[in-house]
This record gives C-alpha cells, structure tokens and sequence, in this order.
C-alpha cells in the first residue's frame, strides 16, 4: 500500500505541469510530458523556445520519438526536432481525412508536400521540405523528402535526385547544412478505434523494417 502510493506520488512528481501549462497552446490533450523523457529543443533563432509536445518512446536507447500530431503554429518546431536529433524515418498514423492544410487545430497539418517536384518552405524558409518521390502501397504511402536548414542567408544546398534503382540521391551542400534525406510513411486509412486491417499492417512493418535498415 505505501510503496503503490510512493510510485504513484514519483510518478506525480516527475511530470512538469508548469511546463506543460506555459505552453498548453502548443498540445492537442491536456497530457503533461515526464520531464526527463520529453524532447527539449535548442534555441538556434530569436523567439525559440525548447518545448513541444514530444516524448521519447521508453525504451532502453531513446531511438524513437512520439509526438501529437503537428498543428499550422507548431509545424516549425517538428522539423526543428527532426533536424536536431537526426530524424531518418517518420510514421505518420493519421488518416487521410484528418489532414489538412488550413489552420484547422482539430486536425494534423499537411507539414510535408505531396505533390511530385513540390517543395514547403517553414518559418519564413528556416527549413525547405522537398518531395523526391513517392511510392503507394495498399492502405499506406512513401514520401522521399529532402531536408534543407536556412540558419544563414549565404548557406546552399545541395540537391536530391531519385535515382533509377529506387534510391534517392542527395548532393553535397556548401556546409553541414546540406540537405537530409527523410523517408514519411504515412498510413492512410486506419480509423480512430477501429483494427488496422492486418494484412496492410504487416505489409507496412515489413517495408518499415527494409527502409530502417537501409537508413
């Protein structure tokens, strides 16, 4: 009874609700984040701060990130965390129909092109997000996406180029801001509580798993 009551109080205690409340704009559920699991931003531009609503997964090494869906105002501060701690492979489990591209906060914000040879410029082109190429599956879809970072007027990137084995490309830049290769795997169609259809699951780990590897 006491040692129920101890963890519980620990667990209380290691949430930062005053964080959490300062910035309770930047959340889609009223969830405080455990303090020492939660992504912390660095500040790189004048406004920054290091909060967003992402926690890493608790697993033995903090390989995996999981945040809420990005809104039109916090979509800057997920590709601020994708560039800063590295980010190869992104699962995005939101169906189609809950994507949007107006300033919707009940929905996720389209905060990748789609479209073939398109590119998102974000925050006043901090970072450019270009669309290499895609590839459809049975209820889900492969963005290839080039990541560029902006933090100086005179920085230049290179450029990515999908290649005819399937792989894509990405030239040297002027600096260590040359541009990332980001692989979203985004399935389409599994419906708030409803089972994903197995067969599309499986077929989706499988390519997952191919593509972690590669990466």
């Amino acid at each position: 009874m006491h040692f129920d009551r101890l963890v519980a109080t620990t667990a209380i205690n290691s949430l930062n609700t005053a964080t959490f409340l300062a910035h309770i704009g930047k959340n889609r559920v009223p969830v405080p984040l455990f303090e020492k699991k939660r992504v912390k931003l660095s500040s790189k531009a004048t406004g920054d701060n290091d909060y967003l609503p992402a926690t890493y997964a608790s697993f033995n090494r903090e390989d995996y990130i999981i945040i809420q869906a990005p809104t039109k105002e916090n979509m800057i501060d997920f590709w601020r965390m994708v560039w800063q701690d590295g980010c190869k492979l992104i699962v995005c489990v939101v169906e189609q129909s809950q994507m949007t591209t107006e300033n919707d906060a009940e929905k996720c914000y389209q905060y990748w092109p789609t479209k073939p040879d398109t590119k998102m410029e974000i925050g006043q082109k901090r970072f450019t997000v270009s669309l290499v190429k895609t590839k459809e599956e049975k209820g889900f879809i492969i963005y290839d996406l080039a990541l560029s970072a902006h933090l100086d007027a005179d920085v230049t990137a290179g450029k990515a180029v999908a290649k005819d084995d399937g792989s894509v490309d990405i030239g040297i830049g002027d600096d260590d801001t040359k541009p990332r290769h980001i692989i979203i795997f985004h399935i389409t169609n599994w419906s708030i509580g409803i089972w994903p259809d197995l067969d599309q699951l499986g077929s989706f780990i499988k390519n997952l798993q191919v593509k972690r590897y590669k990466s």
